[in-house]
């Protein structure tokens, strides 16, 4: 899986690695060539250049000056822990388990139908997503699983079935009857995807 963590403004006080399952960045010279030029701007000039606040542009002024890229295990912090603020509030890092199961939503708010198939199933988690992206995730063994009332039509997971089930996942209705298509009115039934993972 690849994650893209965007930067922000708040950062941990903490400066030492959590895990062992981390890299250094990739372009450490371009950034080097990057900072080079601008350890010269004073932080007025920032605040002119990046449009920010006189308070954010000294923030950034200090960053800068500081920067280092010789980085190990206890001086530097996994960026997925290092940004904090209101973007993070929903990621929670801290609490990520890789052993926990972890299902897609297509809405914030779970049916009780679907919450108590989450429940049977132990997912301790879930996120929303939308589109045939959910099967594709699935499959690809990044979430375990997702579960929907009638909903939508066949054409609409037609392409993610077949690319589930390529991959070794399974999908059914809420009883464990086997989707089948062409049925008159093409509506989908209950459904209940499953990676490989939780087979």
């Amino acid at each position: 899986m690849i994650t893209v963590v965007s930067p922000a403004k708040k950062l941990s006080d903490n400066c030492k690695a959590k895990t062992n399952s981390f890299k250094k960045p990739e372009f450490l010279n371009e950034s080097q060539e990057l900072i080079n030029q601008l350890k010269s701007l004073s932080p007025i000039e920032l605040e002119g250049l990046m449009g920010i606040s006189e308070k954010l542009a000294l923030l950034n002024w200090e960053r800068i000056q500081n920067w280092n890229p010789n980085f190990s295990a206890n001086s530097t912090q996994e960026a997925v822990f290092s940004f904090k603020g209101d973007t993070y509030v929903g990621l929670d890092a801290e609490s990520l388990d890789k052993n926990e199961i972890k299902f897609v939503s297509y809405s914030k708010n779970i049916k009780p139908e679907i919450e108590k198939i989450h429940n049977q199933l132990k997912v301790k988690r879930h996120t929303r997503m939308k589109s045939s992206l959910k099967f594709c995730v699935i499959a690809a063994g990044e979430y375990d699983g997702y579960v929907a009332e009638p909903r939508a039509y066949e054409w609409d997971i037609a392409a993610g079935h077949a690319i589930l089930k390529h991959a070794g996942g399974s999908i059914s209705d809420f009883n464990g009857n086997e989707i089948l298509y062409g049925k008159k009115d093409f509506k989908n039934p209950s459904i209940i995807l499953k990676s490989k993972n939780i087979l």
